[in-house]
């Protein structure tokens, strides 16, 4: 399973509207600049994603670059404290962990994909990038995989993220050594190899992490994030310092490591935001 974290409310927008069930106005063309960075990146998802009622854990941006060519980014949030389902409940995880696809979270980038089209100053979308953070990293590669869309899943980014699928596009992992989701899911591995009966579902079971690690798809680091003695289990993985510092510093590597996930995020990053 895949904890969240609760982060303050900073949503706007007719994406953000329409998402919320409202009536959108007509977008902006011009509401500046998109996210630069993958730092960038984990901001939104943090802020406007994850731990609030308001979107559903599903924001959704569309940037242009400098020739007219429309992108849009998914950000799906982690798990909320809540327990029902919806919102990116607690119990929605074993549904994400069995490759689910939830409907809305479908709906909604139909949605966008739909009123984009329809709207001169937003138009067509060339392609979608998913931004998930634990849950909703999950999402992201059960949506990949699913495709379907009017326009293609090229590029996912997942943070804190347990590794279920192997879908057809980009992917880059963000995980810190020291996140709890990560060393459950690592922990479990563990045991399972010295497991007779791991061996025999071990296709099932971590095939999709084995392939992630086969294809350099995983950045792993050490936030400065500790544990607290009276908050043991989640900590790390829910204090939203732990993946920005990541994120910085996978900003920071040298241009030739993960030289393919820099290639697809560069057509991502940049640009002016279609608000």
């Amino acid at each position: 399973w895949a904890f969240g974290l609760a982060t303050s409310d900073n949503k706007s927008g007719p994406l953000y509207g329409l998402m919320d069930g409202g009536a959108a106005p007509q977008p902006n063309s011009n509401a500046g600049s998109g996210p630069a960075l993958v730092e960038d990146l984990w901001a939104v998802l943090s802020n406007d994603a994850t731990g609030n009622d308001d979107t559903d854990g599903i924001f959704i941006r569309v940037t242009q670059d400098d020739e007219g060519t429309n992108r849009m980014i998914v950000y799906l949030g982690g798990t909320d404290d809540f327990w029902g389902a919806g919102d990116q409940g607690i119990i929605e995880n074993p549904f994400s962990e069995l490759q689910i696809v939830k409907s809305d979270q479908k709906q909604a980038i139909q949605d966008v994909l739909g009123y984009c089209a329809a709207n001169s100053a937003c138009g067509s979308i060339d392609e979608i990038m998913i931004v998930g953070f634990s849950q909703g990293g999950m999402d992201a590669q059960n949506l990949a995989g699913v495709g379907g869309f009017a326009a293609p899943i090229t590029t996912i980014v997942t943070f804190g993220s347990p590794i279920i699928a192997n879908p057809d596009a980009v992917t880059l992992h963000i995980q810190d050594n020291d996140d709890e989701v990560v060393k459950l899911e690592g922990f479990l591995k563990w045991v399972g190899d010295w497991n007779w009966v791991y061996r025999l579902f071990r296709p099932s079971l971590f095939s999709a992490r084995d392939e992630a690690v086969e294809k350099d798809q995983i950045f792993r680091g050490d936030a400065s994030t500790t544990h607290y003695v009276l908050d043991p289990l989640w900590n790390i993985h829910g204090d939203p310092k732990t993946y920005r510092e990541l994120a910085a510093t996978f900003d920071g590597l040298p241009a030739s490591e993960f030289a393919a996930q820099r290639r697809s995020l560069e057509r991502f990053l940049g640009g002016t935001l279609i608000d």
